[in-house]
């Protein structure tokens, strides 16, 4: 606040986006590193307000005799699922910060920071997608209440919707936000003092980011068929059929852009719970009949089963269960950049502070931050207690996440909606504790059990939002408190934080459900805690 009787200090800087390409390379694909450099001279920049901008193409697989379906981003995390690993270190190769399995991390901060707003942006910004109600089924075990991101086969940036079916995948244009300690700050960051910055980045497998349409290979989501054609609702075993109309009353297939299914792409007639299938050829072409959609098949198919029109519903049969294991989808990316939000100061400014430095001692550069303990738990299991020892002087909160570790194969991650990798799961979970200092913390068990039925726990909901919160993660949002299930202590308030260092810490997790654990899982138990740069004539240190 400026006085009558002294100077206000305060200049208004000018404020320049600059972008920083990719150092070794411009396309990348899975498990590829990325590495961008940021040279001393562009002096400071404000952290939170630049972003990782690129271009990606999710491709089909191309291996022989394997037929197309539409493909997209993770729904839900869109291009933030990409990043596996984030490294940030100094120009002379000092590490700064390290985030391993950044994507679960971003999960978190998507699933618990977000609102009806922030979905939208990142609609916009970062490659999610949204439920369409022009996809809507409203019957068959979905209605206008399950509302699937995953739906979206109208307007989906990631392939064409052409009123003839003849889908595309198309390059989508990305701006993510990095979020990681540095990234986050709003503090302006000054590069000058750290001769550069160095940012790696390693790539997800592709297997783990790609997913089909979920109105295309789930039961409850498909549409249903109305009949042979148009104007003949019959269908009996022994017919011979060459196209197949979808219904108008049961779902709202009333526009070609609205149907999930592509030429090229083999489907299969189904009963509504998925039994009884029937592969009936590939689709030639798909237009309008009546004001019905029609699908061509390539061919004439004599039907071997009975369905029941109506009752009757169509599903993708690209990916079956003989090529689920060959079916490997691809990503690339294209046109990397970090675009920074340049600070112009003034040479003066910037003299005088390196003088002042020099003179009088050290500069700081606090951040928050999180490093990442894993731990492992065998579903046998049922009393596990895993150990942490903490090398964190400033703790703030502690975020554990128990992801299953099962292997799928490519073909089923492509149709798998749950997020596997990604989320922590209850998987008959009863309760937890933590020991810390010769204590327990709290003083009693958290009950965990109503999780595992979706089901409000009141006191892991308040031992979550407080560790959330102190973390510098608002819990905007509680919709995924069942289904990616989160143990959160917060280990000060406000402005505390807790000294780690030296201190033997235990999670005890009980699993004393009469239904035994089904998944063996990775415990990403991510360390919320304040670092600090120290910059001085000597050079640059990191004090944990």
């Amino acid at each position: 606040m400026s006085s009558f009787w002294e100077s206000d200090t305060r200049v208004a800087y000018e404020q320049t986006s600059i972008a920083i390409p990719a150092e070794n390379g411009r396309q990348f694909s899975e498990n590829n590193k990325i590495v961008i450099l940021v040279p001393a001279d562009v002096n400071f920049f404000q952290p939170s307000e630049s972003y990782l901008q690129c271009r990606v193409l999710v491709s089909h697989p191309t291996a022989a005799g394997l037929l197309p379906t539409r493909l997209h981003l993770d729904a839900e995390l869109g291009g933030q699922v990409l990043i596996k690993n984030l490294r940030i270190l100094t120009g002379t190769g000092i590490l700064i910060e390290e985030i391993q399995d950044y994507n679960i991390l971003a999960n978190v901060i998507s699933c618990y920071d977000t609102d009806t707003n922030i979905r939208n942006k990142k609609s916009i910004t970062e490659g999610t997608t949204l439920y369409n109600p022009l996809c809507r089924i409203d019957v068959n075990g979905s209605n206008s209440s399950d509302l699937s991101p995953y739906n979206c086969a109208n307007h989906n940036p990631y392939f064409t919707s052409p009123p003839d079916g003849q889908s595309v995948q198309q390059w989508v244009k990305l701006q993510l936000p990095l979020h990681s300690g540095i990234f986050r700050n709003k503090k302006i960051f000054p590069v000058v003092m750290t001769s550069g910055l160095k940012i790696e980045i390693t790539l997800e497998e592709a297997k783990k980011c790609i997913h089909s349409l979920i109105s295309s290979s789930t039961p409850a989501y498909a549409p249903f068929v109305h009949g042979k054609t148009a104007t003949s609702a019959a269908m009996a075993s022994g017919d011979a059929i060459t196209s197949i109309a979808l219904s108008k009353t049961k779902n709202n297939m009333i526009a070609v852009e609205n149907c999930p299914f592509m030429v090229g792409e083999r489907v299969k007639l189904a009963d509504t719970d998925g039994s009884n299938d029937e592969d009936i050829g590939t689709i030639a072409t798909i237009g309008m009949s009546s004001g019905y959609v029609l699908i061509t098949l390539a061919g004439s198919h004599t039907l071997t089963k009975t369905h029941t029109t109506e009752d009757t519903i169509c599903l993708s049969n690209s990916i079956t269960g003989t090529n689920k294991a060959t079916y490997k989808p691809e990503f690339l990316l294209d046109d990397v950049e970090l675009v920074l939000q340049k600070i112009a100061v003034p040479q003066n400014n910037v003299a005088a502070m390196m003088k002042a430095m020099k003179e009088q001692g050290v500069m700081k550069y606090d951040f928050l931050t999180f490093q990442n303990y894993r731990r492992s738990q065998l579903k046998g299991e049922r009393q596990s207690t895993m150990a942490l020892q903490l090398a964190n002087a400033e703790i703030k909160s502690i975020l554990s996440i128990g992801v299953e570790t099962a292997l799928l194969t490519a073909g089923e991650h492509v149709s798998d909606y749950e997020q596997r990798g990604l989320v922590g799961v209850p998987d008959q979970i009863s309760n937890y504790i933590w020991s810390y200092n010769g204590a327990l913390n709290p003083d009693r068990k958290i009950p965990m059990s109503k999780l595992n039925d979706e089901k409000i726990e009141q006191n892991y909901l308040v031992e979550l939002e407080k560790a959330l919160v102190v973390a510098g993660i608002p819990a905007k949002s509680f919709r995924k408190f069942a289904s990616n299930v989160i143990i959160g202590r917060a280990m000060a308030l406000q402005q505390g934080s807790y000294d780690g260092n030296g201190k033997d810490f235990n999670l005890q997790i009980s699993n004393e459900e009469t239904t035994a654990p089904a998944l063996d899982k990775i415990w990403n138990n991510f360390i919320c805690c304040v670092k600090s740069i120290d910059m001085s004539a000597q050079g640059v240190s990191i004090r944990h």
